[in-house]
């Protein structure tokens, strides 16, 4: 009896052994849980974060592609009005030798006048040569898809 007496000692012992070890175990996956909780919240955070990140930085793409939009318009608008301002002189010059110390190229044509550019035909700066030299031609201005057109 004495043997079972020991046997059922050491088994006691061991199990005792094994719920330490199984408690310890526990305790160890609880901490390694938490720690996993913890940084899937700051995971989430972060995610978070940079949803908001990526929509001001979508706000911000929408309103640089707008005023791209805008200065491209703006150039096209800049472009437009300088190659008419080009026609216009190249109709009141038509004839006038390059010499002649009246041709101004700085100067716009409104109503068959010289103008500084940005003013109005209602403050004249000069005339040059005869009466058919200060006709424009009064044709209706063309649209740049008319002017291309042929190309």
């Amino acid at each position: 009896m004495a043997e079972c007496a020991n046997s059922l000692k050491v088994t006691s012992e061991a199990n005792e052994a094994l719920k330490e070890k199984i408690l310890k175990d526990n305790a160890a996956a609880e901490t390694a849980q938490k720690t996993l909780k913890d940084k899937l919240a700051v995971m989430e955070a972060e995610k978070a974060n940079l949803s908001k990140e990526k929509a001001v930085a979508e706000e911000r793409e929408k309103a640089l592609s707008t005023e791209v939009e805008k200065c491209h318009t703006f150039m096209m608008h800049i472009s437009e009005d300088c190659f008419y301002q080009g026609l216009r002189q190249a109709a009141f010059y038509h004839g006038v030798p390059a010499e002649d110390p009246r041709l101004d190229l700085d100067k716009d044509v409104v109503d068959g006048k010289l103008v500084p550019i940005g003013r109005s035909a209602d403050t004249p700066i000069e005339s040059v040569g005869g009466e058919d030299v200060l006709t424009p031609q009064a044709e209706p201005k063309p649209s740049f898809e008319e002017i291309l057109e042929p190309f």
